[in-house]
């Protein structure tokens, strides 16, 4: 998605998402360190690639989210399984998750909103582009300051 983005000339669009790619490994990571650390043993499985070329960034943005808010669920149903199996360690662990995962939602639901507005309104690539690092920057400062 980033290279995708940076060939389409959408150069800070292309930078947030690699930052956020290496975020994400960092939030496998930390899951991969805890089961290891439970005794059990982590594996990795094959993650399905995702799409090279995209008719235009508002598609983009939009699988984006909803890609996000599959893994919500996903996680969801982690946390409920672990809940009812009375497996509160683990419950309390994925409760970081399910905080992160409503960042992410937030964070791509606005881009989306972003780039949807600005390209119905026929903003140049480079309009786009500034929006989107102009909102991941007042993201980044709210979530840094907690707001």
């Amino acid at each position: 998605m980033s290279a995708w983005c940076n060939a389409q000339g959408f150069s800070a669009a292309a930078q947030f998402l690699k930052e956020h790619s290496d975020e994400e490994r960092d939030h496998m990571m930390r899951l991969f360190v805890y089961v290891n650390d439970s005794g059990a043993e982590a594996q990795l499985g094959a993650i399905e690639s995702p799409a090279a070329s995209y008719d235009s960034i508002d598609e983009m943005f939009k699988k984006i989210y909803k890609h996000e808010c599959f893994v919500s669920g996903e996680i969801n149903k982690l946390a409920k399984t672990t809940f009812e199996a009375g497996d509160f360690s683990t419950f309390n662990f994925l409760q970081w998750y399910v905080a992160e995962q409503h960042e992410e939602e937030h964070l791509f639901s606005d881009i989306s909103r972003i780039v949807t507005d600005l390209t119905v309104n026929k903003l140049s690539n480079y309009e786009i582009d500034v929006a989107i690092k102009e909102s991941v920057q007042v993201r980044q400062f709210a979530t840094s300051a907690n707001v």
